[in-house]
């Protein structure tokens, strides 16, 4: 045994050399060779050459490699670099289009990389290094310099950047992660949030645009064996910037390009935002980064704090202006307390007269007074960025308004082309006078909510006015709105990181948009069940909820598609029928605001149940998670006895398999295990329950028989059947019948089944 003295000597070597050994692994080691920049931390090892990171490997919390070893892509096949307009005005216009699918092999002509001819020098000070190329790519006049910092703390890689040109029309300068292994999936903030994989814009290289389709600067990179990374722009001026993705068939890379604002025709340089780097053991760790990111900076109050918290309280968007008796009747389906009747129509002539904001209606005020005697809320459409100029032509000199447009890839307009024009809300006059306008309106009227109408809707850029982008004055609006007016909420087009600073709904309508982009069509793929992922609702939930728009509950297949989103992403429901209405899809539609009005909101738990898409969780602790098991969707309330499920909607199988009776509504095939004979390419929506009170119930089907159609009267029940084979039909009736007829033969009233041949 060794003396106490002694061992306690070397306990305390032990701890001294610990705790050395720890600080010496958290310093990063910078390797420069042959024009290649190494940079090794506790936590990755990156390579980064001509301007982009070129190798990935992650160490913690998890190692892996996310690049291929070859390294087989170059610079140009992404806009990197320093970009100018200088002799490729229609390139540049090009690249930026804000929402773009195109070939692999496209161009960048506008974009000045560094080349084989660069001079490139390295410079290390403690945790940085700068690399500063000199010579670009078609440019010899042009230098661009990279500083590369290893963050005390966080071990973010930070990247800075800045470039320069003897020759005018610089717009950006962009920098891109090249050789990523093909199985690594993108979670982008993209239609509600994405799920970027090989199946979506193959052999495309795909560009978006912040904030309109590129929608919080984020992206996260997912490996298929564990672990993540993410880049995100550290960008409290709200600058225009883009996303672009090379999405080969064996490698991928993954652009980021931060621009100046407009104009750009006398611009010789730019200096970025910060980029940050990181890797992570999940998808939640980056988004909750940039989520403490967008508070602090932005200042974000979340709903249920502000004056206007009632919102919170809402469970039910009625695009709809009714008349009293169908007020009675949306009564008796949720208290009305929960309930925002909204008019897209209110104002006279729609946008005409704007920004008088007139009412169509003369008793406008009266029926906000008759709604809110039943405890409804009211909202009206308005927009801070749309004046009529033919009704006001002086509108934009008296309040020093500039147009709106979207610089990079549109010309700023000189003149107004038609009555309606959009503007940059920029000025401090215009905002103190549409502030007040609101003010009025909401007192005036007894108006709760104003959907602002254009407000996420920026693309490039528009250029700066009181020292801000559109999407900073749009901010600023809304907060001057909300000082003037502090009870009534505020919503506004599109679900984006700006929506998400002051508003309390961003409204969308995903599968508005697209056509062949993506094969199959894109809103058909942006909806299929495997697709959407709750990342954008992590980010802005708290703050700013999904409202759905246009889709109607009628409208089944389209209906369905849209809730394959608007589950995972924890939507607000809207009803979009008659009061009513109790066909299927209306009865899942207030299932889901049923659960909202529990107090039900987005929750993401450490551990998730496999299949589960997204969770919801009341302020009594109550869990509800929606799983997908196939093209099926089932949401169930976790219990301690076990789950129990609340609704579900079934396509893609020809019967199902449940714990519980459930039943469809006028459905009349079931086994003792569920319901049977659905046709897998139908939707279908169940409850938990025992089967209707029907006639007759069918028991058993021949193997893979669809029930197309029934009928059922007091005199006679008809079933129609399809498929392609033969079998048993087996039923149960609830009273005699006199006799029973098929296509080929009538059948005694005693009968219990009989044999048949389909089709």
């Amino acid at each position: 045994m060794l003396p106490r003295q002694m061992a306690s000597a070397l306990l305390s070597f032990g701890l001294i050399f610990c705790l050395w050994s720890a600080a010496f692994a958290a310093e990063p080691a910078f390797t420069f060779a042959d024009g290649v920049l190494t940079i090794r931390t506790e936590r990755y090892e990156v390579a980064w050459r001509d301007g982009c990171m070129v190798r990935l490997r992650s160490v913690l919390p998890q190692a892996g490699e996310f690049t291929l070893p070859t390294m087989p892509m170059a610079a140009g096949q992404l806009p990197n670099g320093l970009g100018s307009f200088h002799g490729q005005d229609k390139e540049g216009k090009e690249q930026h289009f804000p929402w773009r699918f195109a070939p692999l092999s496209t161009a960048f002509p506008a974009q000045h990389p560094p080349a084989a001819e660069t001079k490139v020098a390295f410079e290390k000070s403690g945790n940085t290094a700068r690399l500063t190329y000199s010579g670009l790519k078609d440019e010899p006049s042009a230098s661009l310099v990279q500083e590369l910092v290893v963050e005390a703390g966080t071990g973010d890689l930070v990247i800075r950047q800045e470039g320069r040109s003897a020759n005018p029309g610089v717009f950006g300068v962009a920098f891109s992660a090249l050789n990523l292994r093909p199985d690594v999936q993108f979670l982008v903030p993209y239609f509600g949030g994405q799920r970027w994989g090989k199946e979506f814009a193959a052999e495309k290289l795909v560009t978006i645009a912040w904030p309109e389709f590129w929608t919080a600067g984020l992206v996260v990179g997912e490996s298929p064996s564990g672990g993540t990374f993410a880049v995100w722009a550290d960008d409290p001026k709200m600058r225009p910037k883009f996303l672009h993705w090379y999405h080969g068939q064996d490698v991928q890379g993954i652009g980021f390009e931060a621009c100046n604002d407009a104009p750009y025709d006398d611009t010789r340089e730019v200096k970025a935002f910060n980029w940050r780097f990181n890797t992570f053991a999940n998808w939640m760790e980056p988004a909750q980064r940039y989520k403490d990111w967008m508070r602090t900076t932005h200042r974000l109050v979340p709903r249920k704090e502000r004056p206007s918290k009632w919102v919170d309280e809402i469970a039910l968007i009625w695009p709809y202006w009714p008349s009293e008796e169908p007020m009675k009747k949306m009564a008796e389906l949720l208290d009305p307390k929960r309930i925002l009747i909204h008019q897209w129509g209110w104002l006279k002539g729609f946008n005409r007269r704007i920004p008088e904001y007139i009412p169509q209606s003369k008793d406008a005020a009266e029926h906000a007074a008759l709604a809110h005697r039943y405890g409804f809320r009211v909202g009206i459409y308005t927009s801070m960025a749309l004046v009529d100029v033919e009704t006001h032509p002086t509108i934009m000199k008296d309040y020093g308004l500039e147009f709106f447009y979207r610089g990079l890839y549109q010309d700023k307009p000189t003149e107004a082309k038609g009555w309606l024009v959009y503007v940059h809300p920029g000025s401090p006059k215009w905002r103190e006078f549409y502030a007040n306008r609101m003010a009025e309106v909401h007192a005036k009227y007894g108006v709760d909510y104003f959907y602002q109408d254009v407000a996420g809707c920026a693309i490039g850029s528009s250029g700066i006015v009181d020292g801000k982008t559109f999407s900073a004055a749009v901010v600023a609006c809304e907060a001057a709105i909300r000082a003037k007016a502090p009870q009534a909420a505020i919503g506004g087009e599109f679900w984006t990181e700006v929506n998400a600073c002051q508003e309390d709904f961003g409204i969308g309508s995903f599968l508005s948009w697209g056509g062949q982009e993506q094969p199959g069509g894109h809103k058909d793929f942006i909806s299929r069940p495997d697709q959407p992922h709750p990342l954008l609702s992590y980010l802005f939930s708290d703050y700013c909820v999904y409202w759905p728009h246009v889709t109607t509950i009628r409208d089944t297949r389209r209906f369905h598609n849209d809730q394959n989103i608007n589950e995972v992403i924890g939507a607000i429901p809207v009803w979009t029928t008659t009061p009513d209405d109790r066909v299927s899809e209306a009865r899942a539609v207030l299932e889901r605001a049923k659960l909202w009005a529990d107090g039900f909101r987005p929750h993401f738990p450490k551990s998730w149940t496999p299949k589960a898409v997204s969770y919801m969780r009341n302020p009594s602790g109550r869990v509800v998670k929606y799983v997908r098991d196939g093209g099926s969707t089932y949401c169930y309330e976790e219990a301690a006895g076990g789950d129990k499920l609340k609704y579900a909607r079934l396509t893609g199988v020809g019967s199902v398999t449940v714990s519980v009776p459930v039943t469809i509504d006028g459905w009349l095939a079931y086994s003792p295990q569920g319901p049977i004979g659905l046709d897998p390419s139908q939707w279908y929506c169940a409850f938990p329950g025992p089967p209707d009170d029907v006639p007759i119930l069918l028991t058993r089907l021949p193997p893979g028989a669809s029930v197309t159609g029934t009928r059922v009267t007091d005199d006679y029940v008809l079933v129609q059947l399809d498929g392609s084979s033969e079998g048993e039909v087996r039923w149960q009736a609830k009273k005699p019948f006199l006799s029973l007829s098929t296509p080929a033969s009538r059948l005694d009233a005693s009968a219990k089944q009989v044999a048949v041949k389909l089709p």
